[in-house]
């Protein structure tokens, strides 16, 4: 183990499913050799068989508690065990040891909204794309690939769970983030982050 992490600065990055909040999170913690902690991974475990009637994109269902714990115990250096989720089996099958970085990126849907991570995080981002797009992120990039659902049993949820969902939240989430950031920009969002995350 290095030296220890004196200071971590925690990023917030949310808005719909597929937006683009795990490639830019990423991207980031490359870029400033940092960590980042997926929101998806705290779904608090439940049955199996209640797969097909679970809906994930509900803030309930995500062990908050236990995110932001993870997250302050980053923040003041000391090493986590974080946890993979099994979308398949809903339960954890494993966890990652996540030592303390200058920087922690937390990046999910409803980061945005829970007050434990936000009185935690220095900078809070919303990404503003619009539902088709995410819609068709979402078609291609993980629903018929990490879940295994076909396209109309993904757009059906899409429409009929995840957009309503995640509508309620849409005010809050935009009112807690102080950078926003538009989809017709996303070659400058790098930029704009880090330029908001050091101003």
């Amino acid at each position: 183990m290095g030296a220890p992490c004196q200071r971590t600065h925690v990023l917030l990055i949310s808005g719909l499913s597929c937006s683009g909040k795990s490639t830019l999170a990423r991207n980031l913690a490359d870029h400033l050799s940092g960590e980042m902690i997926r929101m998806d991974d705290y779904y608090f475990e439940t049955d199996q068989a209640d797969f097909a009637s679970t809906n994930f994109d509900d803030p309930a269902m995500i062990d908050f508690e236990l995110l932001t714990r993870h997250v302050s115990e980053l923040r003041s250096g000391v090493p986590v065990q974080s946890p993979r989720y099994d979308f398949v089996e809903c339960r954890y099958t494993s966890f990652r040891l996540i030592e303390p970085t200058p920087i922690l990126i937390v990046e999910g849907q409803y980061t945005g909204v829970n007050s434990g991570l936000l009185d935690l995080c220095d900078l809070s981002v919303y990404l503003d794309v619009s539902n088709e797009e995410c819609l068709e992120r979402r078609l291609q990039q993980r629903d018929c690939t990490e879940f295994g659902r076909t396209r109309e049993d993904s757009n059906s949820r899409f429409v009929e769970r995840v957009i309503p969902a995640f509508d309620i939240h849409r005010s809050a989430l935009m009112r807690n983030s102080r950078l926003h950031l538009a989809s017709d920009s996303q070659r400058s969002w790098m930029t704009s982050v880090l330029s908001a995350l050091y101003s």
